[in-house]
């Protein structure tokens, strides 16, 4: 019987149920099983006619091919293990761990659990396709891989150009039906076992794998792996037992043997160039080897199989090179050997890291570490350029490192991680996921404290992606062995379709460009028994998972394109891994995971880097974050100086101890004090330090086209979700991935960063959503913006000189060859331009019209060490005179900012003066701003009034008469846009006794944008000169105060003297506590400020919660005095705040 219990899923209005996998609870006689099995062929001959009227109507039934295939292949395998229940019974009492199995009755239920599973498979792609029909959702058709022309590119697969996620399963048949199903990818398998002596190849190893190759370019399979098997033929070892001394589990030799690398080069020879000639230039990958690892400590993997002599012997030649002399080693070790050899003598297998002679933290622990790394690193050398120098076309190597093996607390195991990547071209290895709800088997294997906070177990897959991707971003990524399914340390009976696409949308969106997934453990009838698996909990137990598999693969595929664009962006954040670290202590993976993964939880980019490679970062764009790193070299210390010393921005985490006390062989560091890092922040746990980190990194955080905001059930700020965006230079829209890693459902809010509007789509499903989605736990978006307010050109209209004074626009004091006291259109007043006057004035306004009370001089431009200056003054009691530009673009701009520096100019007497922006429209119309009184200063002094409006529109303007007979007139109030204006300038009202009173100028800007002004922030930028980007760190006039501080509060971003109002409080007799901050008066201001208070520092918890506000006028043009009210009457303490949230 089918569970009574639905999951319901709404999707654009339809809904439709979704039947869980659950373990079988009804009856499991024949009649049960008949009523079930028909059940599952009408659910598929419901599916097959609804896709045969899908595919009339045009809509794509690519992903309900996959579930029709599920149900095919399972209506047998439930079959199988229906007929055969001792077979899954052997098997289940074969694994150890059977007593863990939740269903103690599996052998029985099995088939019952398979056959609901297909339930579930057809209703939900029943329901797909229902929703397709009624467009309600839209699925992107994905990639056809049977034609094409496949390749490898910079860090992706491509098919014809294009990026593609080429994927399969381990032991999978290649037929045609589960190729298209789940992916084609090939290869083959080759050993030394596969030699019949010395020299020679077996020649029907040969043939047949040339006939496979020609088979598999028949099917266009593509991005093989050439696996090499690292097991020796028996005729080898009977010659020589000696190879087998030192091997491990998967290579079982001495990889130091000259007899094993004679015969791989043999073998080479022999076997590659026919079986790679056949296939041709079809993309493959020569896979050096599976899950390599030589521990050799106590209690490490086959650590008691000991090393050869040939290691010793290469051992002693490794001391020898790097000691010269005995003393030299004896002086390091406090040893007294003899020699070398009684050196290499005293090292015994498997070394014991808590003996005193090889303690972890000294100098023999990291010797033999490091010479074990250089001797593995020389036999996978050895393999590349075998492999390479045999194949033809020198076909790219990969490693199937273990996918744990970066976050693995040791480094005796000779896996040099960097060496490695660096090796490979084409990165690799198994990576593990595992969902909340698996059975542990071996829980002393596994931490499970990430369930406290996670859905799934995400870190290992995303860290090692993330180490990979940016040490080397044009490699592609192979994962050969991915273990999303199940391990032998855990599995999960009744896996989520959720998990899957999260655990897979994770991989790609994190850099995986091909993947073959473990493991299709079933022949075409069913069988199970002659498959290299456990059975119990694999895959092909579970239909669900393995729709789902199919399933997001072909989604991923359609969206190739814009997932492999997220992945190819800088990374600002790059955590400092030291090799060295990580062999001496302990504790270093362990807590370099966790500050990588509080980067994660920030949504900032997160990558590594090395001592080798962070001399190529950007000392102005990258931020090198550095865990705790108790022991460091002194090249690692030299390489990470530097960084800091030419600028770059370096991120200590202390832990118990400080960083950098010990060298590399753990003896005390020196001058390892004279880093002067950006921020220090205290370690902890990921859940906890994440809070202090982004704290101390916010200033260096990037702006992101899109705001993604983050808040849990009770709608306070929350993390979980990992997000990723990516914007497009040509359209300006943004791409986002959004995957919700938390076990608790999220709620995001979108908006963009610059405050223009947009419509969001959902890609998966290809319909418009909203703005605010809550997000289950393992919930996938991918998000694109449309319908995106394009941000409008703002650009220069007028200049005359440049902030802070031009002193190259004459030579010499220039009189005004017009001097009117009746403004004249189209006059120009200025003097003539040319060497004398304005010689460069690319981008500048050197023509102005001009008027005045009187014709009497002062009217010049004089040449001053403070900035060459227009002047027109007389000494009189009133005095009016207006500087003009009419060559204000027209059409379809609007007047955006306007910027001067200016004056009342006298040399004794007294004096004062108002001037007014005034601006004339195309109809003629001119108007005037209400006035701002002028500071007077003295005339020979380099002092000016600094006057800025960011946003033109929200002054007060009047009508006004230009000087006529020697006066303006303001007239009344006006309101209007700033459309169509065609001249601009300024009009001066002063008055003054005793000598000349004079309207200084020497800086004008005017600036226009196209269309709507887009924001405050944008027309504040053009205004000033200010570079767009950096917004987190740019202080154009180095006074200690960000620019878009500045701007929030109505300061000038070059002038260090004009920092804008801070904000203040008041203590009212009424016992309430206001605070006072000024906001700018703008429809887009393109910034947002957020108030907040706290009576209690130590808890850190602010409020933006007030009993009253209210927006006051202020004496700033432009912004308004923001008051907010809370009550004070009961409380002893109160601390405010204001965050501006920046462009």
């Amino acid at each position: 019987m089918i569970s009574s219990t639905l999951k319901w899923l709404v999707c654009c209005g339809i809904a439709w149920v979704s039947l869980p996998a659950l373990a079988w609870d009804g009856d499991t006689d024949e009649p049960a099983w008949t009523q079930l099995t028909n059940d599952v062929a009408a659910g598929k001959a419901q599916l097959e006619d609804l896709m045969a009227q899908a595919a009339v109507a045009g809509v794509d039934t690519n992903y309900a091919y996959v579930s029709k295939v599920v149900i095919d292949r399972f209506q047998t395998y439930a079959q199988y293990d229906r007929s055969n229940p001792d077979e899954v019974y052997e098997a289940f009492t074969n694994v150890w761990w059977h007593a863990k199995v939740p269903d103690q009755n599996y052998s029985v239920n099995l088939p019952f659990d398979e056959m609901q599973s297909c339930l579930e498979v057809s209703s939900n792609a029943i329901a797909e396709l229902q929703a397709q029909l009624a467009t309600n959702v839209v699925l992107k058709a994905p990639v056809d891989f049977t034609t094409g022309a496949m390749s490898f590119g910079p860090g992706s697969a491509l098919r014809n150009g294009e990026p593609v996620f080429p994927s399969d399963f381990t032991w999978m048949p290649g037929d045609e039906d589960l190729m298209t199903a789940f992916g084609r990818m090939g290869g083959t398998y080759y050993a030394l076992t596969d030699m019949s002596d010395d020299t020679t190849v077996k020649a029907n190893a040969i043939n047949n794998d040339v006939n496979s190759m020609t088979d598999q370019n028949a099917d266009n399979i593509a991005f093989g792996q050439y696996f090499i098997g690292h097991k020796a033929a028996s005729w080898m070892t009977n010659a020589h037992p000696e190879i087998v001394d030192g091997g491990r589990n998967f290579v079982t030799y001495d990889t130091d043997s000259p007899y094993i690398r004679g015969w791989f080069t043999n073998l080479f020879q022999g076997y590659l160039p026919p079986v790679c000639e056949e296939q041709g230039d079809q993309p493959r990958m020569h896979l050096l080897a599976n899950e390599p690892n030589f521990a050799t400590r106590t209690g490490g993997w086959l650590a008691d199989n000991g090393v050869s002599a040939n290691t010793m012997t290469n051992y002693n030649g490794w001391l020898t090179e790097k000691y010269t002399t005995i003393s030299n080693l004896n002086s390091t070790y406090g040893t007294s050997y003899a020699d070398f050899n009684a050196a290499m003598n005293g090292m015994s297998m498997p070394i014991d890291p808590t003996a005193a002679g090889t303690v972890q933290g000294g100098p023999v622990w990291y010797d033999w570490c490091r010479f074990n790394m250089d001797r593995v690193n020389d036999f996978f050398q050895f393999l590349k350029d075998g492999t390479q120098g045999s194949d033809p076309l020198s076909k790219p190597v990969t490693i199937k490192i273990l996918g744990g093996q970066l976050g693995n607390s040791w480094r005796d195991d000779g896996m040099d991680m960097e060496y490695l990547a660096n090796l490979m071209d084409v990165t690799g290895a198994d990576l593990h996921v595992i969902p909340a709800n698996a059975t542990i088997m071996q829980p002393n294997k596994i931490d499970t404290t990430w369930t406290n906070h996670y859905t799934l177990d995400w870190r290992e897959q995303s860290m090692m992606l993330d180490f990979y991707k940016s040490l080397y971003p044009d490699k592609p990524y192979y994962d050969s062995e991915w273990h999303g399914f199940a391990t032998g340390k855990w599995r999960d009976f009744s896996m989520d379709r959720d998990y899957v696409r999260s655990a897979l949308w994770l991989g790609f969106t994190h850099g995986m460009n091909c993947i073959q997934s473990w493991v299709w453990a079933r022949e075409n009838d069913g069988n199970f028994l002659n498959v290299n698996s456990d059975f119990i909990g694999d895959i092909l137990t579970q239909p669900t998972a393995l729709d789902a598999y199919g399933r997001v693969m072909k989604e991923l595929n359609a969206h190739a394109t814009d997932v492999t664009g997220l992945v190819k962006q800088d990374r600002h954040f790059m955590v400092y891994y030291c090799g060295e670290a990580a062999i001496q202590n302990l504790a270093y993976v362990e807590e370099l995971e966790e500050v990588y993964e509080a980067l994660k939880l920030l949504n900032v980019r997160v990558g590594f880097t090395t001592p080798s490679d962070i001399s190529g970062l950007s000392v102005s764009s990258q931020t090198v974050v550095v865990p705790p790193t108790t022991f460091i070299s002194d090249a690692s210390y030299v390489a990470l100086l530097a960084f800091e010393q030419a600028g770059g921005n370096v991120v200590l985490v202390n832990g118990s101890t400080a960083s950098f006390l010990k060298t590399e062989l753990g003896f005390a560091a020196s001058d390892n004090t004279n880093l002067a890092p950006y921020a220090s922040v205290d370690f902890d746990v990921a859940t906890v330090m994440v809070n202090d980190l982004g704290d101390a990194l916010d200033p260096l955080m990037l702006s992101n086209a899109v705001h993604v905001v983050i808040t849990d059930s009770g709608a306070q700020p929350a993390y979980g979700i990992l997000a990723t965006q990516t914007v497009d230079p040509v359209t300006g829209e943004s791409t986002l991935s959004l995957i919700n890693v938390s076990k608790d459902a999220r709620t995001v809010s979108l908006s963009l960063s610059s405050g223009y509007s947009a419509d969001y789509r959902d890609l998966l499903i290809g319909q418009l959503v909203s703005s605010i989605q809550t997000m289950e736990p393992y919930d996938v978006l991918l998000l694109k913006t449309e319908n995106q307010s394009v941000p409008p050109v703002v650009s220069v209209a007028v200049q005359w000189g440049e902030a802070g004074g031009d002193t190259n626009i004459v030579a010499g004091n220039q009189d005004f060859v017009v001097k009117n006291t009746t403004y004249i259109e189209g006059t120009a007043a200025n003097p003539a331009v040319g060497s004398s006057y304005y010689p460069i004035n690319t981008d500048r306004s050197a023509v102005f019209n001009t008027s005045s009370s009187s014709s009497g001089n002062a009217k010049q431009v004089l040449n001053t060490t403070y900035g060459d200056t227009i002047r027109s003054g007389k000494n009189q009691a009133t005095y009016d005179c207006m500087y003009v530009w009419e060559n204000l673009s027209a059409g379809n701009v609007a007047l955006a900012g306007l910027a001067a520096e200016t004056r009342v100019a006298m040399w004794g007497g007294t004096g004062t003066g108002v001037v007014h922006w005034i601006i004339q429209k195309e109809t003629g119309d001119w108007y005037a701003s209400a006035g701002t009184e002028l500071t007077k200063y003295n005339a020979n002094s380099a002092s000016f009034n600094s006057l800025s409006v960011p946003d033109a529109s929200v002054l007060n303007w009047s009508g006004f008469t230009p000087i006529t007979s020697g006066y303006g007139t303001i007239g009344s109030s006006a309101s209007i846009d700033m459309k169509n204006i065609k001249s601009v300038g300024l009009y001066y009202d002063l008055s003054g006794s005793g000598e000349n009173i004079n309207a200084d100028l020497r800086y004008f800007k005017a600036t226009v944008i196209s269309g709507t002004p887009a924001s405050g922030w944008d027309d504040f930028v053009a205004l000033y000169g200010l570079s767009p980007t950096g917004v987190e760190t740019n202080d154009f006039d180095k006074d200690g105060e960000l620019d878009y501080v500045e701007y929030a509060l109505g300061g000038n971003p070059t002038n260090p003297a004009s920092q804008g109002v801070p904000p203040s409080m008041a203590y009212n007799p009424d016992h309430y506590v206001s605070f006072f901050n000024l906001e700018l008066i703008h429809s887009n201001p393109g910034i947002t400020y957020i108030q907040e208070w706290t009576d209690n520092l130590i808890s850190n918890v602010w409020n933006s919660s007030w009993d009253w506000s209210t927006n006051n006028s202020s004496d700033t043009s432009g912004y308004d005095e923001v008051e907010h009210k809370v009550y004070g009457g009961t409380n002893a303490n109160f601390f405010f705040r204001l965050k501006v949230l920046h462009p």
